[in-house]
């Protein structure tokens, strides 16, 4: 059985830091916790190793501070995956974060953190590749094959109409896509959408050509056309919808890499995630 990945968890607010604690255990993490700069980085500085990444609040009260935990774990371990949570201190990334850190914003950011972990976490060696031995061998299997699209948009809408829009749309493809045997995720991050939608091939074209025509967004880039092995949304799901700028800077990056595969792929573990992770927390 493959060991727990172990996440070291700096925060000096205990009731934030059993929150935390509590929802990576129960997604299946070990927990590590320093409820302070210094004894942080003199644990990094006795077992920098025994960790696959931190997971550190920026004020930490007297001493040093997030920024300086995170560069400390940097010069031990060049390679260790680290997230900063902030209520208010997410403006100062750009100056004082290490190279490919994640930021999240508190109070709302656990759905994000298990997201950022999976990332990190993801064997970058498979992604795009999924299924795909199946999927060959599926192809043309007849009319019970499945089929899917996934995209991404920039989004028109009015800012002050945003939320009435999702609630109209959400509304309507949960109708059409039902009709259709079509089930899948929708995302907005700020103004960017990304959707999937998967089903039988006919059902699938027939809404994809209804979004294609929509006025409401622009800039419409497919990350994936074909057939699939099996569905990933099984009912019809708004994943998520809001100000997020680590989902939005998800989005970009995928969308910057060489490969499309690598796209779909990041773009929808994101999506599984946020649709599947109980919004409440």
């Amino acid at each position: 059985m493959q060991a727990r990945k172990t996440i070291f968890v700096v925060e000096d607010d205990p009731l934030v830091s059993m929150v935390v604690t509590d929802t990576l255990e129960d997604a299946g993490y070990a927990v590590q916790i320093a409820s302070n700069g210094r004894d942080a980085i003199r644990h990094l500085q006795g077992c920098v190793c025994s960790y696959d990444a931190l997971l550190s609040d920026i004020r930490l009260g007297d001493g040093p501070d997030g920024w300086e935990v995170a560069r400390t774990a940097r010069a031990l371990r060049p390679d260790l995956p680290i997230i900063y949570m902030t209520g208010d201190s997410g403006s100062m990334a750009g100056s004082q974060a290490v190279p490919s850190a994640v930021v999240l914003q508190k109070p709302h950011f656990l759905r994000e953190l298990l997201t950022a972990l999976e990332l990190f976490f993801l064997d970058r060696t498979l992604l795009g590749k999924g299924d795909r031995g199946v999927i060959e061998e599926e192809r043309f299997a007849g009319q019970g094959a499945l089929w899917g699209w996934a995209y991404v948009s920039t989004s028109v809408l009015p800012a002050e109409r945003t939320e009435e829009e999702l609630e109209a749309i959400m509304r309507v493809s949960k109708r059409n896509n039902a009709a259709a045997d079509v089930s899948g995720a929708l995302m907005m991050a700020r103004r960017t959408f990304a959707q999937t939608i998967e089903g039988p091939q006919k059902g699938v074209d027939a809404i994809r050509r209804c979004i294609l025509a929509d006025r409401r967004h622009k800039d419409i880039i497919t990350i994936h056309h074909g057939a699939i092995a099996r569905r990933q949304f099984e009912s019809w799901s708004l994943a998520y919808a809001g100000p997020s700028s680590y989902l939005e800077q998800v989005l970009h990056d995928a969308l910057s890499a060489s490969s499309v595969d690598h796209s779909m792929a990041a773009i929808l573990q994101v999506m599984d995630r946020l649709a599947h992770y109980p919004a409440h927390h």
